[in-house]
């Protein structure tokens, strides 16, 4: 049957509801690294992404933040 999300912006909902190529892609990362914590630590594709990032917008720097409420302080 179909599914309408209303609220799918609410934690992990935006990433779906169990799509196949979603779970594959968190398979694929749990091979490689389970999580990244930016404090005081790193990882390759983190630092890959935040310098296409920083590539993309034109800024110098990028900050990563865990929700919207620590992205806005």
């Amino acid at each position: 049957g179909r599914l309408i999300d209303g609220i799918s912006s609410w934690w992990c909902k935006s990433l779906g509801h169990g799509h196949p190529a979603i779970v594959e892609a968190i398979k694929q990362q749990l091979k490689s690294f389970e999580q990244v914590i930016a404090a005081n630590t790193t990882h390759p594709l983190l630092a890959e992404f935040g310098e296409k990032i920083a590539d993309i917008t034109h800024k110098q720097h990028v900050f990563f933040a865990s929700d919207g409420s620590s992205a806005v302080e």
